[in-house]
């Protein structure tokens, strides 16, 4: 079996006894590897955000140095893990974990922006993500749950579920920015 498509496997085989692919530590390791990547990618979108509102909103600023700073921090924490990645899984990872990352973010970030409309609405939905989509990730990367089959599927499949595959940050983002058009032109 080719090992890059193992997490796509895992999610037909939930509550299956065996474990085929990769062990729950590979997994977590290479999300957290993986982490930086996403957060990246995750600013991009949030600037983008950020850039648009501005028009009808000029007090907005993007935080630029507290996410370089979070993009530094998850740096390190995937060098820690680095050792014991596999290298052919990064892809999945940022595909599988990256859009439920990304789906927090929207989500979050579109309540707190509703609450307050400042900074801090592009800073705090990354920081609800990490620790709601990072936590499962630093869990199996421990080694801890290598002899729970089940630890490992009810991480992926709740990576999966948030993200939706990447349609559920996409129909966010397509409604986030549509609202963020309409509101500019009539301002």
């Amino acid at each position: 079996m080719d090992r890059r498509f193992a997490p796509l496997l895992l999610l037909l085989l939930v509550g299956a006894d065996v474990q085929c692919g990769p062990t729950a530590q590979e997994v977590g390791t290479t999300v957290l590897v993986s982490a930086p990547i996403v957060h990246a990618i995750t600013m991009a979108v949030l600037w983008g955000l950020c850039a648009l509102w501005r028009r009808r909103e000029p007090q907005l600023r993007f935080p630029w140095r507290p996410h370089v700073g979070i993009v530094a921090g998850l740096g390190v924490l995937g060098l820690a893990w680095a050792e014991a990645i596999e290298p052919e899984l990064i892809l999945a990872a940022v595909w599988i974990f990256g859009t439920a990352y990304l789906a927090v973010t929207l989500f979050t970030w579109r309540i707190w922006f509703a609450i307050r409309r400042d900074g801090r609405a592009f800073l705090l939905p990354s920081l609800v993500a990490i620790v709601l989509t990072l936590g499962p990730a630093l869990a199996l990367a421990t080694g801890r749950y290598e002899d729970h089959i089940t630890a490992i599927d009810v991480a992926l499949l709740g990576w999966s579920l948030v993200g939706g595959w990447g349609v559920t940050p996409a129909a966010l983002l397509l409604a986030w920015l549509a609202e963020g058009w309409w509101k500019r032109r009539r301002s």
